[in-house]
């Protein structure tokens, strides 16, 4: 574009010093007329200034009208660059009494998929596995994964290990009066209220957070304002929004998958061959026989139906942090 602008202004220079050119023979053979008052000269010089001032700002307006044709030919429009990053945590809780078997091959499984099908980049996956997810770690990587991301950019919250449930002591926020929580590899617990302070502190606006929590008591595990299809909504019914009062919209888009109800467990199970969580596994097997047009609630209603056809009695639970079209193209 730039060099077709220089050879615009270069022919307007041209034209313009041919103009000039013309004008000052024009005058030199006035003042030669030997036969011409001084007063009739002095009329045509007038008159010659004139027509070149003329001339002069019709070439100008070639020359813009020119230019301006340059640049909307040449404008498009301007596609932000989307970055999606994402955050996969798995633990077994090896040697301990409440050893699982599925929650690492989760996280293969998820980064597999994420790559594969929706264009993450593995140098932008980062995997806790086991002994490193520790409370600390996996606090500083969310962080680190929120502050990250800015307009347009989609990232991803996986976690698949144990979780359990205490009473709402503090924030008085849960309609069922129960804290979820998260169980670390050290044996500590990330409650719901934590990650929520976070998100609300973290994300930005025009970023959007997908996250997927195989854990038992799960539900609720972001404490979001919306959430769909509860367990009296069957799956060939229209899905339905609850929102909580006592809750906040994010600034961002969030949404939420979860692997039960907040008083229900989340399954470890060996499913052809290998053991993965049960949430993960249908979520996968989900995304495997989706299409490009599919919907959030088509992909849930798909994933109960296949928990339904294995007879599996957890409900999974969708929920966001700002009113969501469920029926939108899924994007993960």
């Amino acid at each position: 574009m730039e060099d077709d602008i220089l050879k615009v202004n270069v022919w307007y220079n041209e034209q313009l010093k041919r103009l000039k050119h013309t004008v000052m023979m024009n005058i030199r053979s006035i003042h030669r007329a030997s036969r011409l008052s001084w007063k009739n000269k002095r009329l045509m010089n007038t008159r010659i200034i004139k027509w070149y001032q003329s001339r002069k700002l019709q070439l100008g307006h070639i020359k813009d009208t020119r230019i301006s044709n340059i640049r909307n030919t040449y404008t498009v429009s301007v596609i932000p660059t989307i970055t999606k990053k994402a955050l996969l945590v798995g633990i077994n809780y090896e040697g301990t009494s409440s050893e699982l078997k599925g929650c690492v091959n989760d996280v293969y499984d998820l980064r597999n998929m994420l790559v594969s099908k929706y264009e993450y980049k593995q140098d932008n996956i980062q995997l806790l596995i086991n002994t490193k997810a520790t409370r600390k770690n996996i606090l500083d990587a969310f962080i680190a994964l929120l502050q990250s991301a800015n307009e347009g950019d989609h990232i991803c919250f996986t976690f698949s290990g144990h979780g359990y449930y205490t009473a709402d002591m503090y924030e008085k926020d849960e309609m069922d009066g129960y804290d979820e929580m998260i169980v670390t590899a050290d044996n500590q617990t990330i409650v719901d209220d934590t990650f929520k302070q976070l998100i609300q502190t973290h994300l930005k606006e025009k970023v959007t957070l997908f996250s997927l929590f195989d854990n038992c008591h799960s539900g609720t595990i972001y404490d979001l304002r919306y959430q769909y299809l509860d367990s009296s909504i069957q799956t060939n019914e229209s899905m339905s929004v609850h929102s909580n009062p006592n809750v906040l919209d994010t600034s961002g888009q969030v949404i939420l998958l979860s692997g039960c109800m907040d008083g229900q467990v989340s399954l470890d199970a060996r499913i052809n061959g290998k053991f993965n969580g049960v949430m993960t596994w249908c979520f996968l097997e989900a995304l495997r026989q989706s299409n490009y047009e599919d919907t959030w609630e088509t992909l849930l209603e798909r994933i109960r139906t296949i928990l339904n056809v294995n007879k599996l009695q957890q409900i999974p639970q969708m929920s966001s942090g700002i009113p969501l079209d469920t029926k939108q193209k899924l994007i993960i």
